[in-house]
């Protein structure tokens, strides 16, 4: 009974550590594509952003090289992601603070969209790097923690569960 009890639990954690994986690799995959398209129209729209093109173009790059490690899973880039957003992130809160200096004392109608899109950036920048901190945390574990070891004990498990029930079959007979 320990054996089966021990089997379904096995099976369950190995279930939901691909769930999470998939969850995560998706909701990061969403996330770094919707942050690429918030750039661009940073780019694109913002009064605020003339001088700081590299900067966001280094944004884009850390954007991408996060969405290619949810592909094949690259620690470092997203710890790159994670140390950049932060950063990025700061440097928004400085711009939000800008555009609404700007609004308060020019009443400029035009940065309402500076403003909403550095918002909606900010809100989604937090997120994002509360995704990739979770997404960094499971690489890290999935590369101390060996795999093959996990799926060989699960494999024992159901080996020693069938054993278990050959043995009770073995013994109602003999009864």
């Amino acid at each position: 009974m320990v054996s089966l009890r021990k089997s379904i639990n096995d099976r369950a954690n190995n279930y939901n550590h691909k769930y999470l994986n998939c969850y995560l690799e998706t909701i990061s995959r969403t996330i770094s594509f919707f942050l690429i398209v918030i750039d661009i129209l940073m780019i694109i729209y913002d009064r605020i952003t003339y001088n700081n093109h590299l900067l966001i173009a280094s944004h884009i790059l850390s954007c991408i090289l996060f969405f290619t490690s949810t592909f094949k899973p690259m620690k470092y880039s997203v710890l790159q992601f994670i140390v950049f957003s932060v950063g990025f992130l700061l440097f928004t809160f400085y711009k939000i603070s800008i555009a609404l200096a700007l609004l308060v004392t020019d009443a400029y109608g035009s940065l309402l969209l500076s403003l909403s899109l550095h918002g909606f950036f900010a809100i989604l920048d937090a997120y994002a790097i509360y995704i990739s901190i979770i997404y960094y945390i499971r690489l890290k574990n999935a590369i101390c923690c060996d795999e093959t070891s996990f799926e060989d004990e699960i494999e024992e498990a159901n080996v020693q569960l069938i054993i278990d029930d050959d043995d009770v079959s073995e013994e109602e007979e003999e009864e």
